[in-house]
């Protein structure tokens, strides 16, 4: 699986969902959204690993 990859392959997977849904939507707080999980989620991933 993406373990194998990525050591936090589940963050990693939220991140590319939200990043999916901004594009999908193209709004404003749907990009917002997914900048700021990808800061979190990317922090919290980070101190996983």
């Amino acid at each position: 699986g993406m373990f194998t990859y990525v050591s936090g392959a589940n963050f990693f997977g939220e991140i590319i969902e939200w990043i999916g849904f901004a594009l999908a939507t193209w709004s404003v707080p749907a990009l917002a959204f997914a900048f700021f999980s990808l800061c979190f989620l990317g922090l919290r991933a980070f101190h996983h690993h």
